[in-house]
């Protein structure tokens, strides 16, 4: 059975491993390359635990019935979908996908240097 993803990053070790790698002060096509490899992983391992496509196609069409599938997800990836599409968009041309993504991106953003070089390797 696959692991759990979470938004903690802290508890994940596929963001682990990336923000040491990013701390290491790598090239900068390196790290988006990286960055991209782990946001499709965990897109896709959250996908096989949440019906994430309907959860994002209820939140773009403003769905009255999204408050109830995420709650019967009890999934943090899923109350994150809930919270994202309640937002206004800064950039009306923003899909709720793009907006999900950007959320998850400013989420790992929180974590320090510090913090990620504590943690256990």
């Amino acid at each position: 059975m696959a692991e759990n993803e979470r938004l903690d990053v802290l508890k994940n070790r596929r963001w682990l491993r990336l923000m040491r790698f990013i701390a290491s002060n790598p090239q900068e096509a390196e790290i988006t390359r990286r960055l991209t490899e782990a946001m499709y992983r965990t897109l896709r391992s959250v996908g096989k635990q949440i019906p994430l496509e309907a959860l994002l196609k209820a939140a773009a069409e403003s769905d009255p019935g999204l408050s109830r599938s995420v709650a019967d997800c009890r999934h943090d990836f899923a109350e994150m979908i809930e919270r994202v599409a309640a937002e206004p968009a800064i950039d009306a041309t923003s899909t709720i996908c793009e907006r999900y993504v950007d959320g998850r991106v400013r989420r790992n953003r929180h974590v320090s240097r510090s913090e990620v070089q504590d943690q256990p390797r």
